[in-house]
């Protein structure tokens, strides 16, 4: 099995360092990164059943713990109906 296939994860990495460090010459702030995907890390709303591999899941959800101060939000699609999930901050106590 992959531990990152096709290089996703560390391309992501990569983006949100770069983010984090960037630097706003007009005074406007940092810019955020705003993650959009086909298939979100979640279960399926019909089956139950989990859409990505468990070590994928981890290793995005730990990627947006670590830059919380860069990601503003996440949207996926796939689902077929609407949804709005709100996941848990890793980072919360």
């Amino acid at each position: 099995r992959h531990k990152d296939p096709f290089g996703q994860f560390h391309w992501l990495e990569k983006a949100l360092q770069w983010l984090r460090h960037a630097q706003v010459a007009d005074g406007l702030g940092k810019p955020k990164a705003l993650i959009t995907g086909h298939i979100p890390p979640t279960l399926d709303n019909y089956h139950f059943a989990p859409l990505w591999s468990e070590e994928f899941v981890d290793r995005y959800m730990d990627l947006v713990a670590m830059y919380d101060d860069v990601v503003a939000a996440q949207m996926f699609a796939h689902t077929h109906c609407d949804t709005f999930r709100l996941v848990p901050s890793r980072n919360s106590t």
